[in-house]
Order: C-alpha cells, then sequence, then structure tokens
C-alpha cells in the first residue's frame, strides 16, 4: 500500500518544487509511437529520449479526492513505455489532439503499484446530478468511452521518489485494470533483468549488523555508524575503519568479525588517514584529533620494537567547534583545512604536516614523555563572511560550498569568485534555480568542465564559471543528501535509492532502491572515492538497531574472447 505520500489534489499538479522550473511536455500521440519526441523548453533537461518505445497506452480517470462523491472526473491518457510511465492530459486543437504531461515522467525503476484489487467506485457525473437535482428529468449522459460506465475499477501509481506523487486512476471495467497490472508488472520485470545486465554497481553487505560487535569484555555497542574508509598497508593488508557513535573499529576489510574498536571516543563524524605520513584523523565531538596510526593497528607484528605515542595532537583550537575537515593537496604540499563558525561567517585554518616529527615520533621520540606531540604546523588562516558548508581541493584552486553558491579560490593570491554565473539573459531562471537550492559538490570533469552538484539538480560550468551552452544541466530523481564520486560515476544518496549518473555527460545510468540509506564515505567532497559505503535500515534509533553496512562496488565485467 502507498501510505507515504498523499494523492496529488489535482491533475494540474504542482510544477515547481524545491525551486526547479516546472516540467512541461507536449507531444502529438501519433508522433510519439515514433519516436516519443519530447518538446519540452524547460532549462532542466527532460529525461524521456528517443530511446523510448510504447508498450501500453488508454485513458483513463483521475478525480480531484477533495471534490467528494460529485466531484469533476477528467479523462487522462497514460502511456507505458520500456523506461517510463507518463502521465498526460488530452488538449484538443481543431482536428488534431495533443497530450501535454502533468508530471515528470516516472522512470520504471522507481515506479511503485498498488490496489489493483480494490472494489469499484459509483461514478456520478457532476453535470447528470446537476440535471436530476433542478429537473428532476432522467437524461442520459453524453456518450463518451468512459462516460457511460457507472462503476469504475481503482489502481494506484506512484514513485519511490515522491516527487511526482501519487495517482489513483480508475477505468471502466476490472478486465481492463487487470490489462494494465499485467502490462506494468512485465514492463517492471522487463526493466530490472535490463539493468541487471548494465549495471555499474551491485551491493556487498559487509557482514556486521552494527550496533553490536564482540570485544574481549563482552559486546559493545557501536551506535550509528557515520563514516568509513578503506586502506592498504605496506604489507598487502586491506583495512577498514568504521567511525560511530561509540568510537572508531578497524579490521580486515574482507573478515568483519575482525574490527576492534581502536579509540573510545564519542560521536565520530569523519576520519581520514594520510597515508603519505601515517596520521588517521579523527573529527569526534566537534574536536579534531590526530593519531598515528602505528598507534593504532602496527604495520606489523615486528614493529613492536618501537613505542609509538597514542597520545593524539588536538588540532582545533580550544572552545571551537569543528563543523568539518577536509584534506588534499595544493601547491604540492598536504593540507588539512578545517572549519569553524564565527558569528555569521566561518573560519579556516589550514594545517600542513611537519614530517620530520612524525617520523621521530614513529622511531620512537624520547623527547616527548607522554606530552601531546606537535606533528602539524599551521600554514595559514583565513575568513569568509558566509556560512560555509563544505570544501574541495581543485588542481590549483580551492572550491568552498556556501550558502551563496560554489566560491572558487585562488591559492596563490586568495581572489575568489563566486560560480555559476552569466550575463547572458537566457540564463537568469537557471541561476535563480541554483541560488534557491542547496550545493553539495563539485566536481572535475575530464574536459576541465566544473560538475556543480545541488540537491536538486546538476549543472555543468567552465573554468570561467558560466554554464555549458553544450551540456543540458541534469535534474535528479529526487533531492539528493549526499553526493560522492567513484572514477567516471558520480552516486547521489537519499533515504530510498542511490542515484548513478556518468560524471560527464549526466546520463542516469542505474538505480538502487533501499530504504533508510545513509552514505558513510568518509572522505569529505573528495575529487574521487576509493570505496563507496552506506547503511540501509535501522529506522530512527538513536543507537543504530538494525541498520546494515554496505559497500557500493562495480562491477567487473569479464572481457570477451
Amino acid at each position: 500500500m502507498l501510505n507515504r505520500r498523499k494523492s496529488r489534489p489535482s491533475i494540474k499538479a504542482d510544477k515547481e518544487h524545491a525551486g526547479l522550473p516546472p516540467f512541461e511536455c507536449e507531444f502529438d500521440f501519433e508522433k510519439l509511437k515514433a519516436n516519443l519526441l519530447d518538446k519540452s523548453k524547460d532549462p532542466v533537461s527532460p529525461i524521456c529520449t528517443g530511446n523510448d518505445s510504447i508498450i501500453h497506452s488508454g485513458t483513463v480517470l483521475y478525480r480531484r479526492e477533495d471534490e467528494g462523491l460529485f466531484g469533476a472526473w477528467n479523462e487522462l491518457f497514460l502511456v507505458l513505455t520500456n523506461n517510463h510511465l507518463l502521465i498526460a492530459e488530452p488538449k484538443q486543437e481543431g482536428d488534431t489532439t495533443r497530450h501535454s504531461l502533468i508530471t515528470r515522467p516516472i522512470l520504471l525503476d522507481l515506479l511503485v503499484l498498488s490496489n489493483f484489487t480494490d472494489s469499484p467506485t459509483k461514478r456520478i457525473l457532476a453535470g447528470y446530478f446537476n440535471i436530476l437535482k433542478h429537473t428532476g428529468v432522467k437524461q442520459s449522459p453524453p456518450a463518451s468511452p468512459l462516460q457511460d460506465a457507472l462503476s469504475v475499477y481503482p489502481f494506484t501509481i506512484g514513485s519511490a521518489s515522491g516527487r511526482q506523487g501519487d495517482y489513483t486512476l480508475y477505468v471502466e471495467t476490472a478486465q481492463v485494470r487487470e490489462d494494465w497490472k499485467h502490462q506494468l508488472e512485465a514492463a517492471l520485470r522487463r526493466r530490472e533483468l535490463e539493468q541487471a545486465s548494465s549495471r555499474a554497481f551491485e551491493i556487498k553487505m559487509f557482514d556486521v549488523v552494527a550496533p553490536i560487535i564482540p570485544e574481549s569484555d563482552g559486546e559493545t555497542r557501536m551506535g550509528k555508524a557515520n563514516c568509513a574508509i578503506l586502506w592498504a598497508t605496506n604489507d598487502d593488508r586491506e583495512l577498514i575503519a568504521l567511525g560511530c557513535d561509540e568510537g572508531v573499529w578497524i579490521g580486515l576489510s574482507h573478515k568483519p568479525k575482525s574490527l576492534r574498536r581502536v579509540l573510545r571516543v564519542k560521536s565520530v563524524t569523519q576520519i581520514a588517514l594520510m597515508k603519505d605520513c601515517g596520521m588517521f584523523l579523527v573529527l569526534t565531538e566537534n574536536t579534531l584529533l590526530a593519531y598515528h596510526i602505528e598507534s593504532l593497528v602496527p604495520s606489523s607484528p615486528h614493529n613492536h620494537n618501537h613505542t609509538v605515542t597514542q597520545t593524539p595532537q588536538k588540532l582545533s583550537r580550544a572552545n571551537n567547534e569543528v563543523l568539518f575537515f577536509a584534506m588534499g593537496y595544493l601547491e604540492h604540499r598536504t593540507l588539512v583545512i578545517y572549519t569553524s563558525k564565527k558569528d555569521n561567517g566561518s573560519v579556516f585554518r589550514v594545517l600542513e604536516p611537519d614530517y620530520i616529527r612524525i617520523g621521530n615520533s614513529a622511531a620512537g621520540d624520547p623527547h616527548l614523555n607522554g606530552q601531546q606531540p606537535n606533528w602539524f604546523r599551521i600554514y595559514r588562516d583565513f575568513f569568509l563572511p558566509s556560512e560555509c558548508r563544505d570544501l574541495a581541493f581543485l588542481d590549483s584552486e580551492l572550491a568552498i560550498l556556501c550558502k551563496t553558491g560554489f566560491e572558487l579560490m585562488d591559492w596563490s593570491n586568495f581572489a575568489n569568485i563566486v560560480i555559476p554565473r552569466s550575463g547572458h539573459p537566457q540564463h537568469s531562471k537557471l541561476l535563480s534555480t541554483c541560488a534557491s537550492s542547496r550545493p553539495l559538490a563539485i566536481f572535475q570533469c575530464p574536459d576541465n568542465d566544473l560538475l556543480l552538484c545541488y540537491d536538486e539538480l546538476g549543472l555543468y560550468v567552465n573554468q570561467a564559471g558560466d554554464p555549458n551552452p553544450a551540456k543540458q544541466p541534469i535534474e535528479w530523481e529526487s533531492a539528493a543528501e549526499r553526493i560522492v564520486r567513484h572514477g567516471e560515476y558520480i552516486l547521489l544518496f537519499n533515504a530510498h535509492f542511490v542515484e548513478v549518473h556518468d560524471l560527464e555527460t549526466g546520463k542516469l545510468c542505474q538505480i538502487i532502491r533501499g530504504e533508510r540509506l545513509r552514505c558513510i564515505c568518509g572522505a569529505h567532497n573528495a575529487e574521487t572515492t576509493a570505496r563507496v559505503y552506506g547503511t540501509m535500515g535501522g529506522g530512527d534509533a538513536e543507537d543504530g538497531e538494525g541498520q546494515r553496512i554496505f559497500e557500493l562496488a562495480p562491477v567487473v565485467r569479464q572481457a570477451r574472447s
């Protein structure tokens, strides 16, 4: 049963959602049968293409639920293709009937069906009822393929995205409803088989059901898993680290039962490993700490000849809550930048590792004597008079995600520009759309374009920040909560599914369904993520009860001989 969302109150669906331009499309059904032409003039590209072919179509009825028993019945036209389900309103233009989409086409990967066994509903024509009320004379209603039916049979269609809403539609006989059920279910099966053969990623469950992990002193509760990273040691062990509400666990990636808690800290929201210097960074309770990885996981059993201090260096300043940190490379330097809020602005501290002191510590520095190590030095500080949400390292610039958009900062002179920008009037509506959306990520494409990712859409711009006219903006299937890159793909997480898009073209490649999904990749806005980890399930439990950890692994296809 569809109970997450209410049906639309009108066939004139609310086409304005989250600041995006309305999705409008008119088509001639005769031409549609040949090539499903799309006449959209919106700045956000439509998702129906010439690759669609018609499987089934027909007239259905729709009634506004808030108008009661005698509400107006409207005829709609339902078109099932091999990729989408389209809901259109017929419009007569002289001798030609055209069809205008009343909502965004529903991708079959997200189509949800229900209520195919509900009892028929009595259909009373509002006009016919008024004739009886005022004259008492019984007259026949106007003839129409469906208007002669006094009982109509309901079924409900919707989308897992929640963007299109749910529609309860009616047909004139039980057999017609059964035909629609058969055609829709068969199309879903075909679509599933087709997608299985061309999928880019597959789910691999990590056989640990958080939040309980066995330890030597009994079972320990992990709490919610918030972040995860993976790396290989010098002796070819592949390790995974999980940052959770109740600490940090590390173990072999292929042996989940090897996980052991290495840090007893609270509310870990970010972790990262600086492999070139062996620093393990942990953001716990809004405090940024640095540990030597050798103190947590010795690279080999023979390394116990030296004692590596387990005392961390506190990188953040006292009474200064860290919102997030990022690690990257600029001007041939490895840098760590963390952000704190100050009044209505954001303070950034840039740190650089001191490789000599780190090396001495790994060799057992006798001068520490239990004191806090000093592995990082301040490189510079800077301030922005706006609320910062994230940042990313590009080739020679720092991209800062703010309320106002994306700020690109030249590292050599601190000059910055806000993108996207354009002096062309035709881009004004698109820029307004971006301004009302939330920046989530920025990625550099192979052709040097930048892909600006918002919660509602993606936009390609050139190095100057102007929209690329050769690449249409991308409207996501649903509002994204987290976006990460893996190789040539970007993956968009929301609570109900993951969208996989091609980085360079924006093409939707795959939908991965689930419930209560969360991305727990440790890297913040990294240029590319080595592994994509997430959790599913767990409900709203604060301790993460029932959540399952999984990896979205690239599908490896064997080359044909």
